[in-house]
């Protein structure tokens, strides 16, 4: 019987542990449960979901937004915030990111109240927003992972 406990443990510890996703100029570490799925959002590179969590990533090319590769991260955090943006802005190391409340996600079910976590990442060539999100009332659950996700991606 210890030994059956002991294989049980082992392959819920292998269930946590996080995939390493890659995409067009990037990579990612988050739970083997969120699968790629294809995004209704025109800029976005990739998209995973699961029931209760979904990662969607979106690329905002400096050719077809050049006003963006004069903006700092720190100058966009400004203008969001005096166009009215309702959340709050966090900064960890070089990552600035966005934590609100949006009921038009949609991608977790028709028009359900989601917390988001949005990371900006500015590249060579774009900038990049990194939205991790889970239903509301999962909040508490889930708010240290979501971070933890948008915090592990990466640009190739």
């Amino acid at each position: 019987m210890a030994a059956l406990d002991t294989i049980i443990t082992k392959m819920c510890t292998v269930l946590r542990i996080p995939a390493e996703v890659s995409g067009s100029g990037f990579t990612m570490k988050i739970p083997r449960t969120l699968k790629e799925e294809s995004s209704s959002e025109q800029d976005s590179v990739a998209f995973y979901t699961s029931e209760k969590a979904a990662v969607n990533i979106v690329k905002y090319d400096y050719i077809e937004n050049p006003e963006l590769e004069l903006v700092s991260l720190d100058e966009y955090q400004q203008y969001a915030e005096i166009g009215g943006f309702d959340g709050e802005f966090k900064k960890d190391g070089d990552l600035i990111y966005a934590c609100y409340n949006d009921s038009a996600v949609g991608t977790l079910g028709d028009k359900q109240d989601c917390y988001v976590i949005e990371g900006l990442v500015k590249g060579d060539d774009a900038i990049w927003s990194v939205n991790a999100y889970c239903l509301s009332e999962d909040k508490e659950k889930y708010e240290d992972a979501l971070v933890e996700w948008v915090k592990s991606f990466e640009l190739k």
